[in-house]
Protein backbone atom coordinates (compact mmCIF):
# COMPACT_ATOMS: atom_id res chain seq x y z
CA UNK A 1 0.00 0.00 0.00
CA UNK A 2 1.34 3.33 -1.00
CA UNK A 3 0.97 5.68 1.92
CA UNK A 4 -0.44 8.95 0.91
CA UNK A 5 0.08 12.72 1.96
CA UNK A 6 -2.89 12.97 4.63
CA UNK A 7 -5.37 15.90 4.31
CA UNK A 8 -5.33 17.80 7.67
CA UNK A 9 -8.44 20.20 6.36
CA UNK A 10 -8.83 21.05 10.43
CA UNK A 11 -6.24 23.64 11.35
CA UNK A 12 -3.54 21.40 10.08
CA UNK A 13 -5.05 18.39 12.25
CA UNK A 14 -7.84 15.86 11.25
CA UNK A 15 -9.99 17.67 13.76
CA UNK A 16 -10.59 18.47 16.90
CA UNK A 17 -12.72 20.68 19.40
CA UNK A 18 -11.19 23.82 20.01
CA UNK A 19 -10.80 24.92 24.13
CA UNK A 20 -10.54 21.08 24.64
CA UNK A 21 -7.10 20.52 25.90
CA UNK A 22 -7.88 16.42 25.58
CA UNK A 23 -9.29 16.81 21.88
CA UNK A 24 -6.65 19.00 20.83
CA UNK A 25 -4.28 16.52 22.33
CA UNK A 26 -5.70 13.71 20.77
CA UNK A 27 -5.68 15.70 17.37
CA UNK A 28 -1.95 15.47 17.34
CA UNK A 29 -2.17 11.88 18.14
CA UNK A 30 -4.22 11.25 15.45
CA UNK A 31 -2.13 13.70 12.93
CA UNK A 32 0.86 11.25 13.03
CA UNK A 33 -1.22 8.47 12.19
CA UNK A 34 -3.65 10.33 9.41
CA UNK A 35 -1.01 9.25 7.03
CA UNK A 36 -1.22 5.76 7.71
CA UNK A 37 -5.45 5.84 8.03
CA UNK A 38 -6.07 7.99 4.67
CA UNK A 39 -4.01 5.27 3.23
CA UNK A 40 -5.91 2.45 3.81
CA UNK A 41 -9.19 4.61 3.48
CA UNK A 42 -8.02 5.68 -0.12
CA UNK A 43 -6.83 2.10 -0.69
CA UNK A 44 -10.22 0.53 -0.47
CA UNK A 45 -12.23 3.40 -2.15
CA UNK A 46 -9.69 3.40 -4.88
CA UNK A 47 -10.24 -0.76 -5.31
CA UNK A 48 -14.02 -0.25 -5.47
CA UNK A 49 -14.00 2.11 -8.40
CA UNK A 50 -16.89 2.97 -9.83
CA UNK A 51 -18.92 1.51 -7.45
CA UNK A 52 -16.84 3.38 -4.48
CA UNK A 53 -17.48 2.68 -1.16
CA UNK A 54 -19.68 3.30 1.83
CA UNK A 55 -17.83 4.90 5.50
CA UNK A 56 -19.45 1.23 6.59
CA UNK A 57 -17.75 -0.71 3.94
CA UNK A 58 -14.47 1.30 4.69
CA UNK A 59 -14.96 0.84 8.59
CA UNK A 60 -15.13 -3.46 7.84
CA UNK A 61 -12.25 -3.37 4.92
CA UNK A 62 -9.93 -1.67 6.03
CA UNK A 63 -10.66 -2.70 9.84
CA UNK A 64 -11.12 0.75 11.29
CA UNK A 65 -13.72 2.38 14.26
CA UNK A 66 -16.43 4.50 12.20
CA UNK A 67 -15.36 7.60 13.73
CA UNK A 68 -11.32 6.81 12.16
CA UNK A 69 -12.99 5.58 8.94
CA UNK A 70 -15.54 9.03 8.50
CA UNK A 71 -13.03 11.56 9.45
CA UNK A 72 -10.67 10.36 7.17
CA UNK A 73 -12.95 10.12 4.23
CA UNK A 74 -14.51 13.90 5.47
CA UNK A 75 -10.80 15.22 5.57
CA UNK A 76 -9.95 13.54 2.18
CA UNK A 77 -13.19 14.43 0.91
CA UNK A 78 -12.46 18.01 1.67
CA UNK A 79 -8.62 17.96 0.54
CA UNK A 80 -9.88 16.91 -2.91
CA UNK A 81 -8.99 13.16 -2.86
CA UNK A 82 -12.22 11.53 -2.56
CA UNK A 83 -15.53 12.60 -3.99
CA UNK A 84 -19.36 12.25 -2.74
CA UNK A 85 -21.06 10.02 -5.36
CA UNK A 86 -25.50 10.19 -5.70
CA UNK A 87 -24.99 6.20 -4.74
CA UNK A 88 -26.51 5.56 -1.57
CA UNK A 89 -26.23 2.05 0.25
CA UNK A 90 -27.46 1.23 3.77
CA UNK A 91 -28.28 4.82 3.94
CA UNK A 92 -24.74 6.06 3.61
CA UNK A 93 -23.43 7.85 0.78
CA UNK A 94 -20.47 6.16 -1.42
CA UNK A 95 -17.70 7.67 -2.35
CA UNK A 96 -14.61 7.35 -5.19
CA UNK A 97 -11.32 8.56 -6.08
CA UNK A 98 -11.23 12.12 -7.94
CA UNK A 99 -9.32 9.58 -10.53
CA UNK A 100 -12.37 7.82 -11.02
CA UNK A 101 -14.78 10.85 -10.34
CA UNK A 102 -13.47 12.54 -14.20
CA UNK A 103 -15.11 9.33 -15.66
CA UNK A 104 -18.59 9.49 -14.18
CA UNK A 105 -21.27 11.98 -15.08
CA UNK A 106 -21.55 15.19 -12.90
CA UNK A 107 -25.18 14.55 -12.06
CA UNK A 108 -23.92 11.80 -10.05
CA UNK A 109 -21.36 13.86 -7.55
CA UNK A 110 -22.23 15.61 -4.49
CA UNK A 111 -20.42 18.35 -3.59
CA UNK A 112 -18.76 18.42 -0.34
CA UNK A 113 -21.34 19.16 2.92
CA UNK A 114 -20.63 22.70 4.25
CA UNK A 115 -18.37 22.93 6.85
CA UNK A 116 -20.69 23.49 10.09
CA UNK A 117 -20.22 26.31 12.77
CA UNK A 118 -18.71 25.65 15.68
CA UNK A 119 -20.79 23.45 18.08
CA UNK A 120 -19.67 24.84 21.59
CA UNK A 121 -20.69 28.32 20.21
CA UNK A 122 -23.91 27.18 19.28
CA UNK A 123 -24.37 25.81 22.08
CA UNK A 124 -22.97 28.45 24.35
CA UNK A 125 -25.24 31.04 22.16
CA UNK A 126 -28.69 28.81 22.62
CA UNK A 127 -27.61 28.34 26.41
CA UNK A 128 -27.69 32.56 26.75
CA UNK A 129 -30.69 33.01 24.79
CA UNK A 130 -32.95 30.36 27.19
CA UNK A 131 -30.70 32.26 30.07
CA UNK A 132 -32.32 35.27 29.10
CA UNK A 133 -35.52 34.08 28.46
CA UNK A 134 -36.01 32.31 31.80
CA UNK A 135 -35.01 35.88 33.19
CA UNK A 136 -38.06 37.84 31.15
CA UNK A 137 -40.47 34.78 32.00
CA UNK A 138 -39.25 35.18 35.97
CA UNK A 139 -39.60 39.35 35.77
CA UNK A 140 -42.87 38.93 34.37
CA UNK A 141 -43.89 36.11 37.32
CA UNK A 142 -42.58 38.84 39.62
CA UNK A 143 -44.66 41.99 38.55
CA UNK A 144 -47.71 39.50 38.08
CA UNK A 145 -47.37 38.14 41.69
CA UNK A 146 -46.98 42.14 42.65
CA UNK A 147 -49.57 43.55 40.66
CA UNK A 148 -51.61 40.30 42.10
CA UNK A 149 -52.83 38.82 38.98
CA UNK A 150 -51.41 35.38 39.78
CA UNK A 151 -50.96 33.52 43.21
CA UNK A 152 -47.35 32.60 44.80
Amino acid sequence: MKKIEPSLEYAGTTGYVKGSDTSEQHAEFEKKRAGTVQSKVFEVIKNQTLMGATSQEVEDAAGLKHQSASAAIRNMELGGKVVKTTMVRNNQHAYITTGMSKLMMKDFLLPPNPRRKNYKKLYDDLLARAEEEMTVARDERTYLLILGIING
